[in-house]
């Protein structure tokens, strides 16, 4: 699913019922798609079932008997989802994100860019940071943690 996010609203809240549970779910609440002060270029999200503590039943597929009073929304912990496993996972991927400026290397002879991927999934791009006209380096996540370096060699001579 497509769906436009502004700056001034950068949270997303989802939910989708386990049915035929009255009050199971699974979702994400307030999930923000800004970190460090920028838009993410990605995000996975891993869905735990919920009780949202307003129904009394047993069993997944008891009759509705409602809760009173109704309990705080929690984990499900025990019973057949209860157990650790995951239901699903979300990805959010930016789809209207240019890539950053290349590292300009070796007096405008090479562009260098990168582009990452964590094992789970989440994906971007390296920011380029130039430290001289044959050097420079990447960051993936904060700009104070290199990622990779890049230097390109004269090796003519040789």
């Amino acid at each position: 699913m497509d769906f436009t996010i502004e700056a001034n609203k950068p949270r997303v809240t989802l939910v989708a019922m386990i049915a035929p549970s009255p009050d199971w779910f699974i979702g994400v609440d307030s999930l923000s798609l800004i970190e460090n002060g920028e838009w993410v270029q990605g995000k996975e999200i891993v869905l735990y079932p919920w009780d949202a503590g307003t129904d009394s039943g047993t069993t997944y597929t008891s009759a509705n008997q409602d809760t009173r009073p109704q309990q705080p929304i929690g984990r499900l912990v025990t019973g057949p989802l209860g157990n650790g496993v995951p239901l699903g996972t979300l990805h959010f991927t930016r789809t209207d994100a240019p890539p950053p400026p290349p590292l300009v290397l070796g007096e405008g002879r090479f562009e260098v860019d990168v582009e990452w991927q964590t094992p789970s999934g989440t994906q971007g791009f390296g920011r380029a940071q130039p430290l001289t006209s044959d050097t420079g380096y990447f960051w993936f996540f904060r700009p104070e943690n290199v990622e990779l370096v890049v230097k390109v060699l004269d090796a003519c001579s040789t």
